[in-house]
């Protein structure tokens, strides 16, 4: 019983009103089980997003590819100035080919060629490494628009612009989206050690 003039509440150990006065709050509990399924939800989205950049870089290596591929059918071994098409082309060939491996051993553990990977071609195991990576090689693409050597007008623009756009992007997320950077998992096929699986280079 508290002292005259004094309320319940300010008397230590008094417990009486705690039901009343905590009736209209959350529980800790309740707040964080709000919480948890937020960051669910943010989580599962990120992980959408990561999954559908994947799918865009396929569709970068098929652009890059075909541009390179066309490029090396219209060469005219007679044309000096061909022929340092011909050498942009076939690098072309090569990154956009190293991009649609990458993707793929992503998606279907190859360990192998995960292995290789990640001895030779480290910096795409990341956002930003991949960014970097796309934003040099769309300079390729930009390389062959003076003379349309594809054959297929404009594809050159559209595949220089498309692999320059996704790498900003790409290292856009890196910098702003905090859970799209850690739901992004590299390919860890046929590494050995529990603590290199969770290794991102």
């Amino acid at each position: 019983m508290p002292p005259y003039g004094e309320p319940d509440w300010a008397t230590p150990g008094n417990t009486s009103n705690v039901a009343t006065q905590n009736a209209g709050t959350p529980t800790a509990a309740t707040a964080s089980s709000g919480m948890n399924g937020n960051s669910s939800e943010s989580r599962q989205k990120a992980r959408w997003a990561i999954s559908l950049l994947s799918f865009l870089n396929f569709g970068l290596a098929a652009m890059m590819g075909t541009l390179g591929v066309l490029s090396l059918i219209h060469f005219n071994p007679g044309s000096s100035s061909d022929y340092s098409a011909a050498f942009l082309s076939s690098y072309m060939v090569i990154f956009a080919v190293i991009l649609f491996l990458y993707e793929l051993i992503w998606w279907t553990p190859i360990a192998a060629l995960n292995k290789m990977f990640r001895m030779n071609f480290g910096f795409m195991y990341g956002l930003r490494g991949k960014g970097l990576f796309l934003v040099f090689i769309a300079f390729l693409c930009l390389g062959l628009r003076d003379e349309n050597a594809s054959g297929v007008k404009g594809l050159d623009w559209a595949t220089g612009l498309a692999w320059l756009g996704a790498g900003c992007f790409n290292i856009f997320i890196w910098m702003t989206w905090s859970e799209a950077s850690a739901a992004y998992k590299p390919p860890t096929a046929g590494l050995t050690g529990p603590s290199d699986s969770n290794t991102v280079v």
